[in-house]
């Protein structure tokens, strides 16, 4: 059995079991929070083929040439979580982030006569759909989701020439489905305001392994 099969099957358990124990929460803590968080991430960025973005112009001599990006790489970014607290514990919700990038490359097949490339302005953008449980009610309420990712990346490519300088720009794009465990914990500020703190493995997509932390207000 490989190592990511093995990780989805205890995941899996794990999500089983803590659903299990869901009736730790108050049953009547029901609502929705609004989360605003910064994150950092490994990414899984290895061979990550780009393509030519729709309202640009591939140059003839990258044409076919198989523009990729590899190298891992790291994230780093922020954005918004909207929770709904449901009976028995349950959570779901949806959250959408931007992000730059760093120490991902741009690889290709071999240029004719000279040419290179060069990538500028990496960034992304990731929606993620969750459902999970809140395990305990209290001062410190842990919780694990699974979450299902739609990450997207953009960046511009530069045509280079050694004799004739920068020939071009042309904008790349690239996507990848993910999904894998969270596991984090709310801590509640009063009766409206929290913070929260969460570590996310994903065993398929663009990322590896996200640390996500913020304030957030709720309802409940």
């Amino acid at each position: 059995m490989n190592r990511r099969l093995r990780l989805s099957l205890v995941a899996a358990t794990a999500f089983a079991c803590v659903g299990a124990q869901s009736s730790w929460a108050r049953a009547d803590d029901v609502g929705v929070g609004v989360l605003f968080y910064g994150l950092g991430s490994f990414a899984n960025i290895h061979n990550l083929t780009l393509n030519v973005g729709s309202n640009s112009v591939e140059a003839d001599p990258v044409h076919g040439k198989n523009l990729r990006l590899d190298g891992g790489g790291h994230l780093f970014g922020a954005g918004m979580q909207v929770t709904g607290y449901f009976e028995e514990g349950i959570r779901g919700g949806i959250n959408l982030g931007v992000f730059g990038m760093e120490g991902a490359k741009l690889n290709h097949d071999r240029l004719d006569s000279g040419f290179r490339v060069r990538a500028e302005g990496g960034w992304g953008v990731n929606l993620d759909g969750f459902v999970g449980y809140e395990i305990l009610h209290g001062a410190f309420r842990p919780y694990i989701d699974m979450v299902g990712q739609f990450s997207t990346v953009g960046l511009q490519v530069d045509l280079l020439h050694p004799d004739f300088g920068r020939l071009g720009r042309s904008d790349y794009n690239a996507w990848k489905f993910g999904f894998g465990p969270r596991v984090g914990a709310s801590i509640p500020l009063g009766d409206t305001a929290f913070l929260d703190f969460s570590g996310t493995y994903s065993i398929v997509g663009m990322e590896r392994f996200r640390v996500m932390g913020g304030i957030g207000f709720w309802s409940r």
